[in-house]
């Protein structure tokens, strides 16, 4: 009888097999690290944008330069004063050597700006309106006109050798003028007149030392001059305003028509000039100028080019003065012209005294704003 056996395994045939599986896992392995490779790869590839491009190399550069000041500056805290500002933050981190560098925080003060101010602060200037001189103390020097001190002794004030106060004679000058006060250039030679008649005040004279006075003219085309000498034995003025006639001051009148409104009261050819020459102390010298009838509206000071200057002598005062024909209707005379004229002095001996307690005058009758009582002034060449 026969029975069935099995072939017996083929060594040779188990090894083929094993050597083609070990293939195959190789294969797989293979792939499997092609796979990881390539998703790797991919992870790290560089973006085709130039936009994507420039701001990685931004962020390394800028975290390149963050090490690099990490490392040179030391990460000091600014004092508690101080308002510290974070300058920046870094948020890139670097992949080389895989070395991730930590955000650093720079401290840095606030940027102050600094205000310089102007060497010398702007200043807006404030108006100053023009103010008139009623008693300018400046040298005036016209292009014409005279000179010389001719003084009066005291006691001889009223008697001056003049025949007539009421008629005056004035000559041209023929040299300048300087307004100084020391009647350097007056020539010694020109006729003056007094003011010897008492028209006005309660007081009389005592003696020939307590009040009078002696004017002397000149003239040009451009002013009237007076030099004036006055003996007073005690100097009064307290007013620095329009009420200097209310102590020691000299008055002069002028009527400029003189033929065509003698017998009519003052109107706006006539002018009244009132003088003083302080207290020699806080009142300096002042001019005032009147015009017309010196009522109502028009009596007020009116703006002028006076130039006064008084000067204090043992006897009393002088002073010396141009009036432009500006302030005396604009038109300079001509030789052989009268014009009326009338001067006075005003006096106060009382000591802080308000009232006039004496006044004196060329002529006898002179009354204020009455033309017709005033003298002459007559142009000589």
């Amino acid at each position: 009888m026969g029975y069935y056996q099995e072939p017996a395994e083929d060594p040779q045939s188990n090894r083929r097999l094993i050597r083609w599986l070990a293939i195959v896992t190789s294969i797989a392995a293979l792939l499997s690290c092609i796979a990881v490779v390539a998703i790797l790869l991919r992870s790290l590839e560089v973006p085709d944008d130039g936009a994507d491009l420039d701001i990685l190399i931004s962020q390394i550069t800028t975290q390149t330069a963050l090490a690099k000041l990490e490392l040179a500056v030391p990460n000091t805290e600014p004092p508690p004063s101080a308002t510290p500002v974070l300058a920046g933050v870094a948020t890139a981190t670097s992949q080389v050597d895989t070395v991730q560098i930590a955000p650093t925080r720079l401290n840095t003060q606030v940027a102050t700006a600094t205000v310089t101010p102007f060497a010398q602060d702007p200043t807006a200037t404030p108006f100053v309106p023009p103010t008139r001189t009623v008693a300018p103390t400046a040298t005036n020097t016209p292009s014409t006109a005279p000179t010389a001190q001719v003084a009066i002794a005291p006691g001889t004030n009223y008697t001056l050798g003049v025949e007539n106060s009421d008629k005056l004679p004035v000559h041209a000058a023929q040299v300048g003028i300087t307004i100084d006060g020391s009647f350097s250039e007056w020539p010694g030679n020109i006729t003056g007149v007094s003011s010897p008649f008492q028209v006005a005040g309660e007081q009389r004279p005592v003696n020939k030392t307590d009040i009078g006075v002696a004017w002397y003219p000149l003239w040009d085309s451009s002013y009237l001059y007076f030099k004036i000498v006055v003996i007073d034995d005690v100097s009064v003025q307290i007013n620095n305003n329009n009420e200097i006639y209310n102590g020691d001051s000299i008055e002069l009148e002028f009527d400029l028509n003189l033929d065509g409104d003698r017998n009519t009261p003052s109107n706006d050819d006539d002018y009244m000039i009132i003088i003083t020459a302080g207290d020699f102390g806080s009142i300096g010298p002042k001019a005032q100028r009147y015009q017309g009838a010196f009522t109502g509206d028009n009596a007020k000071e009116f703006g002028h080019n006076i130039f006064v200057i008084g000067s204090k002598t043992i006897e009393g005062y002088n002073i010396e003065l141009a009036i432009p024909w500006s302030d005396l209707g604009g038109v300079p005379p001509t030789a052989g012209q009268t014009i009326g004229l009338a001067l006075s002095v005003n006096d106060t001996d009382t000591v802080g005294s308000n009232v006039v307690e004496t006044v004196l005058s060329n002529t006898s009758d002179r009354e204020r704003r009455q033309p017709k009582t005033w003298g002459d002034l007559i142009f000589h060449p």
